[in-house]
């Protein structure tokens, strides 16, 4: 392990234009079949050709590159890109024979520095929910996750829920924009609210298309925003509420089912996205007991706020 930070940050350097191809090199060598995204983006012999011309360009004008040097070989290197109030990290890699050596965690340190040099009082990655190593680097350097969970039915038969009375869907008549940032914005100020205002500003979760949009009625009053896309593999609902109606056994059940209906579903899983992990820890009581069972999301956000 690094003995302290003046010794470990010695060996960091920024990463020159000749470096950019051996930096490729590196990110296939230890990416494929690590990063998800990036093992789908390469999966052609084509595309791995393109990836080898297009990365060192892409690399070249995203953002900021540092690297650890050893034994005149590169170790490590990661990326930042400035935001106005944060710095987005990527692009973290060590290579194999370096692992293990605490590379990593020096590396993350000098560029949480660098970026609070800079004014920024956030650092924020991402990572693939079944990337554990990096996910634990992450958390032990005081990387919080993101709402990171969503819910999802699989079964041979759906256990029709109860449709309370008080219950409806209406048309949004062109307000599906205006609606889901009123209750993504609710949720997130109130049941993410340790984060709220980074990922408004700088990484918000973008409106979904290509499924139907809704206002989510209760007792006649406006209670949320929910979205459905239903097709061969499944059914995907995205539901937005007041907290007022977070866990309450009239509105959830009912709300899922009328879009259920409205989505045509008929195949596959369901997978049911709310707004914030407080509308997600809220929803538990209602939905494990239908089957409903906490999933990761792909790609989770990590934020740390910098002191």
């Amino acid at each position: 392990m690094v003995a302290n930070w003046d010794e470990a940050w010695t060996e960091i350097e920024p990463v020159r234009v000749t470096d950019l191809f051996e930096v490729t090199r590196l990110v296939f060598a230890n990416m494929t079949g690590v990063d998800r995204e990036f093992t789908a983006m390469t999966r052609t012999w084509w595309a791995r050709l393109l990836g080898h011309v297009s990365i060192p360009f892409y690399l070249l004008r995203s953002g900021l590159g540092y690297k650890v040097m050893r034994g005149g070989q590169i170790a490590a290197f990661a990326f930042v890109s400035l935001r106005p109030q944060s710095g987005y990290i990527y692009n973290v890699v060590v290579h194999h024979p370096f692992r293990r050596l605490g590379l990593g965690y020096a590396l993350m340190g000098y560029l949480e520095h660098k970026i609070q040099r800079q004014g920024k009082g956030w650092a924020a990655l991402q990572v693939d929910a079944d990337n554990d190593p990096a996910q634990s680097l992450y958390l032990r350097l005081g990387y919080q996750p993101y709402h990171p969970s969503f819910w999802r039915w699989e079964g041979e038969r759906w256990p029709r829920c109860p449709v309370h009375s008080e219950v409806q869907l209406a048309n949004v008549w062109g307000r599906g924009r205006t609606l889901y940032q009123k209750y993504i914005t609710l949720e997130q100020e109130v049941g993410d609210a340790w984060a709220a205002a980074i990922v408004r500003a700088e990484y918000p979760l973008p409106r979904p298309t290509q499924g139907q949009e809704y206002r989510c009625l209760w007792q006649g009053r406006e209670i949320g925003y929910g979205w459905a896309n239903g097709g061969e593999r499944g059914t995907m609902l995205i539901l937005l509420l007041h907290p007022d109606g977070w866990g309450h056994n009239g509105i959830l059940p009912g709300v899922v089912q009328l879009m259920l209906d409205q989505a045509g579903a008929r195949w596959g899983p369901i997978d049911l996205h709310l707004g914030s992990t407080g509308h997600f820890d809220a929803a538990a009581p209602l939905l494990i007991p239908l089957g409903f069972t906490p999933r990761p999301q792909r790609r989770i956000l990590m934020l740390k706020q910098l002191r």
